[in-house]
Parts: C-alpha cells; sequence; structure tokens
C-alpha cells in the first residue's frame, strides 16, 4: 500500500443522491451472510428484476467513527487495484453519504465521474462499538469503465473486497482493517448458503472421500523462495473395477504459517513413489487465496493410470523468519460414482519456466507473449475421440513484478475466440477461477502475454524464486489429452517460442480498459469545535468527560445550566445527582442524553435504585431540559439545564445552595454504544462545590486549596512504610507514629483539614481510614487514645467549617490506622499510604470531637450471625450517658457539623435519630441506599444536641444469598457506627465512644425478615411496571459485544451489565424457527452435559406472547420447572419474521439456590460449558432431534481484546515464539468394529536450541470434519527414544475427550520435553455403526515454545488407570460403585523424585465410557479429613473435556481415592476393558512439577499399591449425592397403556412456569406392556434386599418400566444423548 497519498485531506464528490435516513438494522431480514475479517460482517439479499435487479446489502463493522469500505475487485485477481468500491463516510452532524469510486492501484480511491452512480443508500445506525451501513447496487452497470457488474451465471464467484478505518473517520490508509473474498452470491442450489464453499455441497451428497498429503515438520528455510514436495501417498485403487475421480482439492496450512505458504501444485505420477519423472502431470495448482477448489460436478481427474500423488508446496519466506515448522498440504476428495468428463492441466506459456532474456527482463514496463502454436494443438486429434478440448477453468500465473497477464485463442481458420485477462494482476490474491465452458480446438493458436513493471526493482530474471518472474497459465480442460502436449504447450515445449517483446510500454498501452481518471474534488473543511467560555465553572470528573456550569434565574425558577462535553462520537451521555450521603448511584437523581437514529437529542428524566438501568421518572415533572447540542468525529456536547429545587422528592434530588452543601454528583458514558447500555469503566463520581462561598474561587475546586490561599497552614503526615499488604481480606495497620507540633509562643496547634496520601495504584486496597490523637510520643497511650478523623473510600480531602479545629493542647502524637481491603487477594502490594495534617495556630472558635455510636467498639455478636436476607439492628446511647457530658464542658450541649455512617458490604440502609429527652424526635441522619465503596465525611447546617437526648443508630443488612455473615472488623463481616463530628470536645470517653458496650449503651429492637417496603426509603417509590409479556422489539446485533454460533441456524450474542451481586449477562438468541420453541442453558460444569443442566426454556402463546420458564435437567428428558420461587432468568424482549426467532433475556451471574441453578463465575479461569437446543417448527415442547448443540465458552476472556469465545489458543499464536508439529494417522481405514485403538504417526520431538529442550504448552484435535464422529477422544503420549517404542518410558501428556476442543496449558506451565525423544497420539475410534470403508487422517497438533516455563507439568493416572481390574467378568447390574484408591504409601514416594514433596493440580479429565453415571474423586489430608474434591454429577461419555480450574495443593502422604458409579440398568453383562461398551475408571490429574518416576504417572488399582475398595451395589439414586436437581416435587407418571395403545407420560408443572399454558408431555412411540406388568415390577423392586458393603450377586432384569428404558422411550432433551 502507498500511504503517501493517503496522508493528504482527499474530499470527495458525491454522485448519490443526498444523505440517509438512520433506521434501527433487522439482521434477520438478509437472506446470506458472511464474515470476511474479525469485526466485519457482510449480509445480503436480491430484489427486483432485470435491468433493475439489486443486490441489498448491510455492511456490520466494529467501528464507532470511522469511515467503511466495500467493493467488487479486479475480476480475475480479485485485487483492489481495478476494483469498483463504495466508501461510506459520516459528516460532523452524523449524517451518512455513499460515494461511488474506483481504483487503480494501492492507493486512494477515485470518485467516479461518469455521472452514474450504481450504489444507493437505504439506511444506517451507530452505537458506540458498531456501525451499520445498508446499501444497494444494481448487477448489471452502463459504464464498464468505472464499474463492474455482477454476473449471475451460476458459475461465476464475485471477488469482493473490504475495508474499514477503524476510529478515523475521514478517508485514511485502513492498515490492517481489510479483507478480501471469494463468495458465491448466487447458490445454484439455495438451500445451501451462498457464502458457504461448494466444498460442503459436494460432502453433503455423499460417496465422498478424502485423503491428505502434509509436509513432515519440515523447517522451513530462511531463503526467500523454497520449492518442496509434501509426502508421498498412494492413490486409492479401484473399487468393484472402478478407479475414483479426483474432484476437490483443499488446502491444508498449518496455524500460523499461512503467510508462508503463497501456492501449491498438486501432482500425480504413474508409480507409487513419486518419482516417475516422464509422468509428471500437474492436476491443480492454487496460488495465495488458500480456498477450496471445487470442480463442476460432471468433471473429474479420472486416476486409471495413476498410483500416487504429492504436493509441490512453494515457500515464500520473505521475513525471513528462523526455525518456521510446516505441516501444510493438501487434502485431496475422491469419488468412485463415475464423472462425465475426465479432466486435464495444459500449461501454456512459459511452462518449463525456462525463457531467461539474456539474463534480464527489461527495466520497466515490458511485455513477453508467449506462443502455444497450432502445430501443437493438432496433436490432440491423436489422444481423444474428439480432437477439441472444452476449457472450464485456470489460473494465470505471474509473480511480484505481474501488471497484467493475457491469454487470446485465435481460430486455425483467423481471427480470435475468446480471452482470458488479469488487468490489475496481484500476486498474493491469484486464485483458481470456473466460468462458462468454452471449446478449443484442435490446430487452434493460444498467445499468452505477460506484463511487468520492474520499474526502480534493479535486475529481475526469469525463475522460479518469488524475486523472480513467471508467465504461466494454468488452463484446467476435458476431454484429458493423454501425451505431453496435453500437459504442457509454449516455449520449449510443443515447438512454442516467444514472440513479440516489447519494451518501455507506456502505461496507456496496457489496455485496461477499466479505470480512466477523473478530476478530483476539492478538499472538505473541518467543522468548528465547541466553546466552552460562556460557562463561569467547569470541572473534569474522569478523562474524556468535561463538566461546565453557570446558574440563572431566581428563586423557585433558579437553575443550573450546564454542558456536558465528552469524548464520544456516537453514545449515549448520563450525569445525575447521587444519593445525597453516600454519593452512590442507588438513590441517584439522573439525567439520560441519547440521540435518535435522525440524529436529534433526547433528555430523559430518570431515577436509580440499584446498581441498573436507570428507571424513567413517571411523575410527570421533568427538571431536565436541553439546552442544545453538537456533535463531531470524536465529541459529543449536550447542553441542558435544570430547576435547583424540586416539587416530588419520591424521584428528584434538591441542589441545595447553603455555602456548606457538598453535591455529590455521578457521570456515565456509553463509550460508542449509542443505546443505553452498560458503562463498564465508563463512569466517574465527584464531590463538587458548586455554590462556592467566595465567587472568585472557581466552585470546583476543594475548599483545601481556598484554606491553603488563606496562609498561616502548615501540614505533616503520617504514612505506611512501604507496608506489603497481607493476601487476606481485610487488614488494619497503623502508619508511622508522628508528634505533633508543639506550641508557638504558648498557643497550641488546631487540625483543620485531613487528605488522604494515597498512590493511584492502590487506591483499591485502600478503604477507608481513622486518625487518632495520643496524650504521649509513641502513639501507645491506650488510656487517651482520641479519634480525631475518618475517611472511607472516596478519598476526598476534609476540610473542617472555619470556625472548628480538632485542637492539640493534650495530643502529643499522631498515627493513621489503614482498613485494607485486598479482595484479589493480589501478592506483593507494596504501600506507602496515609494521610496529610494541615494545623494553624491561629486559634478556632470551637475545639471539635468525634463521637462514635451505634456498636463503636465493634462488640456485638448476635449469637454468632445476622440474620439471613434483611435484617435491621438498633444500637442506643441513653441519656444517661449524653448527661455526663455537662462535667466536662462549660454547656451542657453539643453541636453536630458532620458525620460518616459507616456499614461494610451488607449494608442497605442506616438511619440514627436523636431523641429530645423532653420527648420526641428531633433530628435524622440516614443513608437510605447504602454503599461500602462511596461512603464520605459530610458537612452540613449544624444542630444541637442536648445534655440527656438520646441516640439511637438503626442498622439494616442484607446478606441474601450470602451464607453465615458475622460482625466483626472484617470487610466480609459488619460493622454500625456513626462518626459524628461535633464540637466543643467533651474530654473523658464518654465524648468518644456511645453505644453497645459503652456509656450503658445497649442494642434494642432486632427485626429478621423484614420486608423491601419497611426500608422506608422515601427515595424511588416504584413507577407502574409494565405489563410482565415483553413487547416486541428490533433486534440490533451490534449492541451486544459478543458473538458465538454454536450450531447452524442458532447464534449466541452477549454483553455484561450491573456490578457485585446485580451482575447480569444480558443475550440474544437469534435462531432459524418462525414457530418453535428456544431452549438454552448452562450445563453441567465438568461435563458439560444436559443432565444436570440450568435451563431457559422460551415459548409463545397462541396471542404471540413471549413465556421464559426457568428450569432444570436431571436427565436426557424433558426438563423440570424449578419451583424455588427463584427465577434469575429474566425476558428483555423479542422479535420474529417469517425465518427467524430473536429472544431477548438476561440472567443473574450469581445464584441463591444452588440445588437448581448454576452459577456463571468471572475468574479468568473458568469456561462456561453451554447448551443450546430449538424446536424448529413445533412451539410446545419437544424433543429437539438434531437441532441442539453445545459449546465451551470463555463468556469473560482475560484479555477484552480477543473475543471472548475464541480458544485462548489464538492468545498463546498471538504471543509469538510458539511452533507446532502434528502427529497424524496415514489414511488408516477406520475398522467396523466398535472401538478400536490406534497410533498415529511417530513423530521426533524437536531438539534443543542453544541447549534449551521445548515445552508443549498447547494441543489441538487435527480431525477433518466428516470423521469428528468417530474418533471419540486420544491420548498424547511421549516416549524416550525416537521410534515410540520405549515400553518402559511411556508417558501419557495430554488426554482428550470427545469435546474436540484445543487444549491450552496456564502460561507458568508445559511439558518440559527434557528426556523424551518422539510422540504418538493414541486414538479411540468409537464406530458406532458401523460405517465401512471410511479414511481417516486424525491426530493432534502439538504446539511447543522454548521459552522456559516456570513449572513442568505431568500427567498422573489415578483410579484404575492400568484398565485392569475386571470385577468377577461383569459390572453389577443396575446402579452400582466401585471406589479404587491410591495410597499415601504411594504419594509419599514423591519426595525421592522432586525438590518439593507436594504437586500442585491444575486440571484434570475424569473419564468412564458409556455406562458412567457419577464420578468423584476425594483427595484426603494426611493427617486427616478431606481436602478437596472433583466430581462429576451427571457424566456423559460424548461431553468430557479438559478442565483448568484454581491449582490446589496434594502433599506427599495424601490419599487419593476414585469412586465410579456406573448405571447398566437393562443393559446386560457389562465389563471393565477398553471398549466403548466396556467400562473405565480412570481421573487423568495434570499436575506441576513432574514426578520422574512410574508412581508419578499411575497410582490405583494394581499401580503403587493401590487397590479397589468399597463396592456398593443396588445404589438407590438418592445415594448419588447429586446437590443440583433435588427437592422439587417430581412429575407424576401415569402407568402405561394397555399393549397396542400410545402411551403418555405427563409432566405436572404445578404452579410453574408455563403450567398456565400447557403439560409437557414424553411420548412413547412403541406400544408397552400391560399396566399391571408395570405395576408387579415396582413392587418387585421394592423387595430386592440391600447390600452396601458387599457385591450383591447379578440380578436377572425385572420385566417391567425401568428395564426396558433405553429401548422403548424416545427421550425429548435439550441435547442429544
Amino acid at each position: 500500500m502507498h500511504t503517501g497519498s493517503l496522508l493528504a485531506a482527499v474530499a470527495v464528490a458525491v454522485f448519490a443522491p443526498g444523505v440517509a435516513n438512520a433506521r434501527v438494522f433487522m439482521e434477520t431480514s438478509y437472506s446470506q451472510s458472511f464474515t470476511p475479517m474479525e469485526g466485519y460482517q457482510f449480509h445480503w439479499r436480491f430484489s427486483g428484476a432485470g435491468d433493475a435487479r439489486r443486490i441489498e446489502f448491510a455492511l456490520v463493522v466494529d467501528t464507532a467513527l470511522g469511515w467503511i469500505g466495500f467493493g467488487i475487485g479486479e475480476p480475475t485477481s480479485g485485487s483492489m487495484p481495478g476494483a469498483d468500491a463504495m466508501i461510506a463516510t459520516f459528516d460532523d452532524a452524523g449524517q451518512l453519504t455513499i460515494e461511488d469510486c474506483y481504483t487503480v492501484a494501492f492507493e486512494t480511491p477515485i470518485p467516479d465521474c461518469d455521472g452514474l452512480s450504481d450504489w444507493r443508500m437505504e439506511g444506517w445506525s451507530r452505537n458506540s462499538t458498531t456501525t451499520v451501513v445498508e446499501a444497494s447496487r444494481l448487477l448489471a452497470v452502463a459504464d464498464t469503465a468505472y464499474d463492474r457488474p455482477i454476473v449471475d451465471d451460476g458459475i461465476a464467484v464475485a471477488r469482493l473486497i473490504f475495508a474499514h478505518g477503524g476510529d478515523e473517520p475521514s478517508l485514511s490508509y485502513h492498515r490492517s482493517n481489510s479483507g478480501k473474498a471469494s463468495v458465491q452470491l448466487f447458490p445454484a442450489d439455495f438451500s445451501v448458503p451462498a457464502y458457504t464453499p461448494s466444498l460442503q455441497s459436494l460432502l453433503d451428497g455423499g460417496d465422498v472421500f478424502n485423503f491428505t498429503s502434509l509436509a513432515d515438520n519440515y523447517v522451513i528455510p530462511t531463503e526467500r523462495t523454497t520449492y518442496r514436495d509434501t509426502t508421498c501417498v498412494k492413490v486409492p485403487g479401484p473399487v468393484d473395477g472402478k478407479y475414483p475421480y479426483l474432484v476437490a482439492f483443499e488446502p491444508v496450512i498449518a496455524a500460523g504459517n499461512a503467510k508462508y505458504v503463497h501456492h501449491m501444485v498438486v501432482t500425480a505420477y504413474v508409480d507409487e513413489t513419486c518419482s516417475s519423472d516422464d509422468s509428471i502431470t500437474p492436476i491443480w495448482a492454487v496460488a495465495s487465496a488458500h480456498f477450496p477448489y471445487v470442480l463442476p460436478g460432471n468433471v473429474g481427474f479420472y486416476m486409471d493410470t495413476f498410483r500416487s500423488i504429492s504436493v509441490q508446496v512453494h515457500y515464500d519466506n520473505a521475513g525471513p523468519d528462523v526455525g518456521v515448522v510446516d505441516n501444510s498440504g493438501a487434502r485431496m476428495f475422491y469419488t468412485y460414482t463415475p464423472r462425465e468428463h475426465s479432466a486435464g492441466i495444459l500449461q501454456v506459456g512459459d511452462p518449463l519456466v525456462d525463457y531467461d532474456e539474456n539474463g534480464f527482463i527489461q527495466a520497466g514496463l515490458s511485455s513477453y507473449t508467449f506462443t502455444c502454436p497450432g502445430s501443437c494443438t493438432e496433436t490432440w486429434k491423436t489422444s481423444t475421440n474428439t480432437p477439441n478440448i472444452t476449457v472450464f477453468g485456470d489460473l494465470l500465473h505471474m509473480h511480484n513484478y505481474g501488471a497484467v497477464m493475457n491469454t487470446t485463442f485465435y481460430s486455425s481458420s483467423g481471427g480470435s475466440m475468446h480471452t482470458r485477462k488479469v488487468e490489475y494482476f496481484n500476486f498474493h490474491t491469484q486464485q483458481n477461477m470456473l466460468f462458462e465452458p468454452f471449446v478449443v480446438q484442435a490446430g487452434d493458436r493460444i498467445d499468452v502475454t505477460c506484463t511487468y513493471d520492474t520499474t526502480g526493482q534493479g535486475n529481475v530474471s526469469f525463475g522460479l524464486g518469488s524475486d523472480e518472474e513467471m508467465c504461466i497459465h494454468f488452463i484446467s480442460y476435458y476431454p484429458r489429452v493423454s501425451h505431453d502436449w496435453g500437459r504442457y504447450c509454449g516455449y520449449h515445449a510443443c515447438g512454442g517460442s516467444v514472440g513479440e517483446r516489447i519494451a518501455d510500454v507506456e502505461p496507456e498501452e496496457l489496455e485496461r480498459e477499466y479505470g480512466s481518471t477523473c478530476p478530483l474534488p476539492p478538499p472538505n473543511i473541518p467543522p468548528a469545535i465547541f466553546n466552552a467560555t460562556s460557562y463561569s465553572h467547569s470541572f473534569t470528573p474522569m478523562e474524556g468527560y468535561q463538566f461546565h456550569w453557570r446558574f440563572s434565574g431566581a428563586g423557585d425558577a433558579r437553575r443550573i445550566e450546564f454542558a456536558l462535553v465528552v469524548d464520544t462520537a456516537l453514545g449515549w451521555i448520563g450525569f445525575g445527582i447521587g444519593e445525597p450521603t453516600s454519593g452512590s448511584m442507588p438513590g441517584a437523581d439522573v439525567m439520560i442524553a441519547t440521540f435518535d437514529d435522525g440524529g436529534q437529542l433526547t433528555i430523559e428524566d430518570c431515577y436509580t435504585v440499584a446498581f441498573e438501568t436507570p428507571i424513567p421518572d413517571c411523575d410527570g415533572l421533568s427538571d431536565w431540559r436541553a439546552e442544545g447540542w453538537s456533535r463531531n468525529s470524536t465529541t459529543t456536547v449536550v447542553e441542558a439545564s435544570r430547576l435547583l429545587a424540586v416539587a416530588d422528592t419520591a424521584y428528584d434530588r434538591p441542589l441545595v445552595d447553603d455555602d456548606i452543601a457538598v453535591a455529590r454528583l455521578i457521570f456515565a458514558h456509553g463509550g460508542d454504544r449509542s443505546s443505553l447500555s452498560y458503562h463498564g469503566t465508563k463512569s466517574g463520581k465527584a464531590s463538587i462545590q458548586l455554590f462556592p462561598a467566595d465567587p472568585s474561587v472557581p466552585a470546583y475546586t476543594p475548599s483545601l486549596q481556598s484554606l491553603l490561599d488563606g496562609g498561616d497552614v502548615f501540614n505533616f503526615t503520617s504514612l505506611s512504610d512501604n507496608y506489603v499488604i497481607p493476601t487476606k481480606r481485610t487488614t488494619y495497620r497503623d502508619t508511622t507514629c508522628v508528634k505533633v507540633p508543639g506550641p508557638v509562643d504558648g498557643k497550641y496547634p488546631y487540625l483543620v483539614a485531613f487528605e488522604p496520601v494515597i498512590a493511584a495504584e492502590n487506591a483499591k486496597y485502600v478503604h477507608h481510614m481513622v486518625v487518632t490523637a495520643y496524650v504521649d510520643e509513641t502513639c501507645s497511650s491506650d488510656d487517651s487514645v482520641t479519634p480525631i478523623w475518618a475517611v472511607a473510600s472516596a478519598h476526598f480531602p476534609y476540610v473542617l467549617p472555619g470556625n472548628v479545629g480538632f485542637y492539640m493542647d493534650t495530643f502529643r502524637s499522631i498515627s493513621v490506622q489503614v482498613h485494607y481491603d485486598n479482595a484479589g487477594p493480589d501478592v506483593g502490594v507494596v504501600d506507602n499510604s496515609g494521610a496529610r495534617m494541615f494545623y494553624t495556630y491561629t486559634p478556632r472558635e470551637h475545639s471539635a470531637g468525634i463521637l462514635q455510636v451505634g456498636d463503636p467498639l465493634v462488640d456485638y455478636d448476635e449469637n454468632g450471625f445476622i440474620q439471613a436476607g434483611l435484617s435491621s439492628y438498633t444500637f442506643t446511647c441513653p441519656g444517661s450517658c449524653t448527661e455526663t457530658w455537662k462535667t466536662s464542658t462549660n454547656t451542657p450541649n453539643i453541636t453536630v457539623f458532620g458525620d460518616l455512617l459507616h456499614m461494610h458490604n451488607y449494608g442497605a440502609v442506616m438511619n440514627t435519630t436523636f431523641y429530645s429527652s423532653s420527648g420526641g424526635s428531633m433530628h435524622t441522619r440516614k443513608v437510605e441506599y447504602f454503599n461500602f465503596h462511596t461512603q464520605q465525611n459530610m458537612l452540613f447546617e449544624p444542630f444541637v444536641v442536648q445534655a440527656g437526648d438520646r441516640i439511637d443508630v438503626t442498622c439494616t443488612y442484607d446478606t441474601t444469598g450470602q451464607g453465615n455473615v458475622s460482625f466483626g472488623l472484617g470487610s466480609d463481616e459488619e460493622m454500625c457506627i456513626h462518626f459524628i463530628s461535633y464540637y466543643p470536645r467533651v474530654s473523658h470517653d464518654w465524648g468518644r465512644y456511645c453505644g453497645y458496650h459503652a456509656c450503658g449503651g445497649s442494642v434494642g429492637e432486632r427485626i429478621a425478615d423484614v420486608e423491601p417496603e419497611e426500608l422506608e426509603r422515601e427515595y424511588g417509590s416504584t413507577c407502574p411496571l409494565p405489563p410482565p409479556n415483553i413487547p416486541p422489539a428490533i433486534f440490533n446485533a451490534t449492541s451486544y459485544s459478543h458473538s458465538f454460533t454454536p450450531m447452524e441456524g442458532y447464534q449466541f450474542h452477549w454483553r455484561f451489565s450491573g456490578a457485585g451481586d446485580a451482575r447480569r449477562i444480558e443475550f440474544a438468541l437469534v435462531v432459524d424457527t418462525a414457530l418453535g420453541w428456544i431452549g438454552f442453558g448452562i450445563g453441567e460444569p465438568t461435563s458439560g452435559s444436559m443432565p444436570g443442566a440450568d435451563v431457559m426454556i422460551a415459548t409463545f402463546d397462541d396471542g404471540g406472547q413471549l413465556t421464559i420458564e426457568d428450569c432444570y435437567t436431571v436427565a436426557f428428558e424433558t426438563p423440570i420447572p424449578d419451583c424455588d420461587g427463584l427465577s434469575d432468568w429474566r425476558a428483555e424482549g423479542w422479535s420474529r419474521n417469517s425465518t427467524t426467532t430473536v429472544v431477548e433475556a438476561s440472567r443473574l451471574l450469581a445464584v441463591a439456590d444452588t440445588a437448581y441453578d448454576r452459577p456463571l463465575v468471572d475468574d479468568d479461569i473458568a469456561v462456561a460449558r453451554l447448551i443450546f437446543a430449538h424446536g424448529g417448527d413445533r412451539s410446545s415442547l419437544s424433543y429437539h432431534g438434531t437441532k441442539s448443540g453445545k459449546a465451551s465458552i470463555q463468556l469473560f476472556p482475560a484479555d477484552p481484546s480477543v473475543p471472548a469465545y475464541t480458544p485462548s489458543l489464538q492468545s498463546l499464536l498471538d504471543g509469538g515464539d510458539v511452533f507446532n508439529f502434528t502427529s497424524l494417522s496415514d489414511n488408516y481405514v477406520i475398522p467396523t468394529k466398535r472401538t478400536t485403538y490406534r497410533d498415529t504417526t511417530c513423530v521426533k520431538v524437536p531438539g534443543p536450541v542453544d541447549g534449551k529442550y521445548p515445552y508443549l504448552v498447547a494441543f489441538e484435535p487435527v480431525i477433518a470434519a466428516e470423521n469428528a464422529k468417530y474418533v471419540h477422544h486420544m491420548v498424547v503420549t511421549a516416549y524416550v527414544d525416537e521410534t515410540c517404542s520405549s515400553d518402559d518410558s511411556v508417558t501419557p501428556i495430554w488426554a482428550v475427550a470427545s469435546a474436540h476442543f484445543p487444549y491450552v496449558l496456564p502460561g507458568n506451565v508445559g511439558f518440559y520435553m527434557d528426556t523424551f525423544r518422539s510422540i504418538s497420539v493414541q486414538v479411540h475410534y468409537d464406530n458406532a455403526g458401523p460405517d465401512v470403508g471410511v479414511v481417516d487422517n486424525s491426530g493432534a497438533r502439538m504446539f511447543y515454545t522454548y521459552t522456559p516455563r516456570e513449572h513442568s507439568a505431568g500427567i498422573l493416572q489415578v483410579g484404575d488407570p492400568l484398565v485392569d481390574y475386571d470385577e468377577n467378568g461383569f459390572i453389577q447390574a443396575g446402579l452400582s460403585s466401585y471406589t479404587f484408591t491410591c495410597p499415601g504409601s504411594c504419594t509419599e514416594t514423591w519426595k525421592t523424585s522432586t525438590n518439593t514433596p507436594n504437586i500442585t493440580v491444575f486440571g484434570d479429565l475424569l473419564h468412564m465410557h458409556n455406562y458412567g453415571a457419577v464420578m468423584n474423586t476425594t483427595f484426603y489430608s494426611s493427617s486427616g479429613g478431606s481436602m478437596h474434591t472433583r466430581k462429576v454429577e451427571y457424566f456423559n461419555f460424548h461431553t468430557q473435556q479438559n478442565m483448568l480450574f484454581e491449582p490446589f495443593v496434594v502433599q506427599a502422604g495424601d490419599r487419593i481415592d476414585v469412586t465410579c458409579t456406573y448405571d447398566t440398568t437393562g443393559q446386560g453383562n457389562v465389563s471393565f476393558g477398553l471398549g466403548s461398551d466396556e467400562e473405565m475408571c480412570i481421573h487423568f490429574i495434570s499436575y506441576y512439577p513432574r514426578v520422574s518416576h512410574d508412581w508419578g504417572r499411575y497410582c490405583g488399582y494394581h499401580a503403587c499399591g493401590g487397590s479397589v475398595g468399597e463396592r456398593i451395589a443396588d445404589v438407590e439414586p438418592e445415594e448419588l449425592e447429586r446437590g443440583y436437581g433435588g427437592s422439587c416435587p417430581p412429575p407424576v407418571a401415569r402407568a402405561p397403556a394397555a399393549a397396542g395403545k400410545v402411551g403418555v407420560l405427563a409432566v405436572v408443572l404445578g404452579a410453574c412456569g408455563l403450567c398456565a399454558a400447557a403439560l409437557l408431555a414424553l411420548w412413547w412411540t412403541v406400544a408397552r406392556r400391560q399396566s399391571a406388568a408395570w405395576e408387579r415390577g415396582a413392587a418387585a423392586r421394592s423387595n430386592v434386599p440391600r447390600n452396601v458393603k458387599g457385591l450383591a450377586p447379578p440380578q436377572t432384569p425385572t420385566d417391567d418400566f425401568y428395564s426396558e428404558k433405553h429401548v422403548d422411550v424416545v427421550y425429548h432433551p435439550l441435547v442429544a444423548p
């Protein structure tokens, strides 16, 4: 790309009709979609007919500001030069403009000045993350000099280009934000999405097999160009006398190596060793596009005479990069179904790369014509039944300096017939093309002309290198000409020659029909910028957000006028007056500013009662008024005003002008999201003196500055001394003790202000401080400790009123008690926080004190725990205590001027009432919506409390779902203290503490089960709620931050909102169904299976209304409605059309009831195992059939720049210094028996580099899509020799079950390959069909690094690791369990192998086979008691997966018990063994550091002294100890109907969910036995004797319902078993 021309301001003339109106994007209205690059979606459909036929499309791009480009590339090369482009930009007013352009180079597109605009705007929408541009274009064009037609002929592939400007609104260089794609816009089969490569259509047709030829861990050389052949493979032989046809080719390119593999040539040989030089036949050539190449349905390469194949790979190592290991090659697809035509490849031009041009190509622009003469094509007559060939596809091939390539076919009778041309050649976008076939007759001549541009390149020669040149046209044709002249014709081949050579070609002689230059338009002028000088005050509460204000009017009409200047071009803007005491968002009066699709500003008056979406104020009194706005590409300015006085205090907060009150304001914006959504980190709060006493002092300046400006103020600090904050949640620590400054001229100082000193990076750890004064100089005088200041988490300075100070007459030292809240916990945090004290020798009128009331000594314990749920406690400071003030002061009264109301995390409401000794309450201080993180010292209008008055402090807590919470000092414990600032100071203790256990105080009323309406919150009474049915809404995919497609026709979009216990996942399910029910769930945490899942079912009633139902599952059966009364799923909206249903819903992450609900954990490790299903066209809940899926998704990525659903393998690769190699099967024909274990090809482990051996850090299954159902799981195994044969040192290093996901180790762990020399992969094939003749090349890709990892990992197999237990032949029938022990005597041996006697467990795989029900491993400490448990409550053979979790330590000497429970009901005799229909019990444990001897690999039955312990037959279902899915009333079962009838088992839902609409049913599809037999079976079961400790003899299955449930019942699960 030439960036020079792009740096200039390029303005564009608009030839499209004006600007487009904004509208809401409806994804489901488009019939096809494609994602050409990350963050750019292309949706399209067609309309009209004939010359008026149009393609209508939407470009959905992850940009809130940038320009968007889309175009039709050069038809043959697909390149940007020669493209027809559309550029979409937004002006400063937010209006969309579409521009018709063309390109002739890698430079700024040129506006098309032909006056004919084929592109038309249809609409647009933008939010804070995404822009949607909807447009259309005519297929036919009138001006081929600037426009490219879109051809619908059933063959042509549109070569499209895509780009966007990121966050640059004006047209500029796109950098990496560009892509290209070959897209079948018009599929021949409209049931196949147009963007799906036709390879899928081929495979869907059946009778197609494949094999691969790959490089064998080839280290790419560092020279620029290398040609290398892959492994030679045999061509599949004949079947029933029929040889195969090759019908498709697919590049197989190792991850991360695409940039090195430029192109390939697949070559067939007549011998079996790829060595027959005289019969080499190139059958396919692919250049750098890396797309599959699928032949037309009537054509194939017939393999009758060919016996082997290899792939020549052209490596282009431009770096060069060192040590790149490659396993690329090609996959060949073949069929035994005969094709009508046998294809061949004819290479014309300079096919043998033999022309040398006397050394070098002419400098500058030069052209060369090579001729394939008629005398050569005449020879075709001797080889085929017809003297003609039919050309159906081609690849025109040059190298880096190619400019134009043109092939002309001349008839033997004179004149040209056909031309194939690339007007703008691009070395990096070559691709095999198919087109309308045409005939070339024997005797016709073919001329190939290649034009090169070597300007400024020095000497360039012809040759094989990327920096040399070629001129070859690969022509695909039929029928195949069998001799050499059906393969090569041109220079030095079949009488061909070089003809015309033209030096110094002029650009106009290139005969490029496309792209004559239009005159350039004048540049655009940028708009003016907002000017804030009309406002008298300003403040910046957070980066990118300015607040300017002034006042107008008087009395009740007085207003604050303000401007919010925010760094966002699209997003919503929020501003509010926080809860008056806490300053928190709950309890705030809020204004939300949004812009509609027409760019118009709307101001909304809202209030909040939680950390959730603000609620529109329905009092009919809007105190906020819009005054104006402006927007440009980076900034939005909203100007508004608000009355200071309010008429409705239930929803509005007043602004008070009393020279004391500090306004507690909150600020937020949506970034680049236009619709209201969670602000994330884009929020702030500030305490601001809107009305300064001194108008000359800017209102936003903290009054500390005013104090300092007054002079005669000094300061000192007391700080921590490089204190390492402990890793426990709560720590209280005193800072350095400092002496109080002594008297000057007999006057002691007054402390008049305090300022927290906190390092920015440590603010999250310092929750609050208490400054304390002592009467001695060492901060140790217990009898005279006086708290003089408390500041909570707001971290603002605290400046006393001008007439008040803490008088230091009797105090000699000060320290600061810091409350650290290390919630992580984070390790090794060093802190130097503390406080700065400001003092003056100028006497203050009043000497201040701090009185702590409530539970000031933190002495109350409530018999252990606070009442669960909402509960309140009242503590009393009695009049008998305040009466003592008389003895200490000249006046018996105190004056209260400030305070801090203090609780911890579970505080909800705090209220202090001052009662007069003469009766009645006088004053109240209250926090209606308490927030642990926004506490702050407050000043207010002083009031008097008299000696003898009583003070009651009531604290209300909400511990719902939090377990046991006690009173105490910890952040996760609770307090109830009101710090009251007053004067004059009472000198004795009762001027410091009064309440529980202090000065005769007590705890009074304690109220459990407080109702929410009893909280007496005056603010935020509920407005009438909308009706329970959710109205339809237009779905906007761009409002969600993440998306994933778990199965065809089902999209999952999600984002997060809220915080803490109120944090929610908000999601949309977009499903290809117009009628059916939709299911979504959180699977069993370990297995990811449907049994044990937390499920949401969405259905629509006959009136079209959406209902969301909270369910759980315990089997592959109909989900059971959750009867706990706590619905964690909430409907948010929906939309439907004739093809698609969108359900928008949300769910709390935390759950209160783990018996029926699954939490979603955000710990950067946990992978959410989700399940998905829908009912197709069935509206009532029914069996989903194949319409189900599952996925392991990282909902919470550690790196927000990586899409949450992307496997972390990508993150690993992005980090660099990671290489890979593969071990694959070699065209293995899977046997027809159920179970086969087979090892892949043995590969050598990469050797040391600079003395360092590699670490294996990730593993990825390599499985052909069509073979996924046969490959159940794999075990990667390392050996100490190079041939994978060292039986004494076999080490399994990875086990993956059927999930087929990559397994990436934690960043500090790897399998160290110091002693291992080879690796192979044992594949477990499960051919359940069985299917015949399945050829497989599966295996695994191993990723390694030479960067040392901190820990060397091992795999420990416990349970029955050698699969040696046989249970006297068979497992007990029915439910039975077996416990295998790894004894402490075995783990004790770890001491001899590692520096530490302990191992750390960080991951695992719990493994059984088809009859596994529950698997549980318990780790027992050698000192007694269990430490850790790993469990699968609902095991599923088909959803096993390696899991990572929070590491834990197992010590040498600890015991490990593995218990496997099986359900063989109705299955006959089942034995232990290797087969899928036999059973295993192995727990693969990933740990570090690796124990080098065998007992670090195997421990359990027959291994390291292990044994089988307790075996329990006839386990009752309730004995399975499944914590999930327990106590709801079970559905009522009816006895089966008589034989010949169809029975129904109804599920009674009671009061739950859908019971008002319908009963769910399980249907039996075959006749059942007589009900009497069913009842007899139940009675027989009740009389079966129990044998708990030993094994009962095998039981003959009873002839009842249960013994045939696996035969007769058609289950109705959400996820297929």
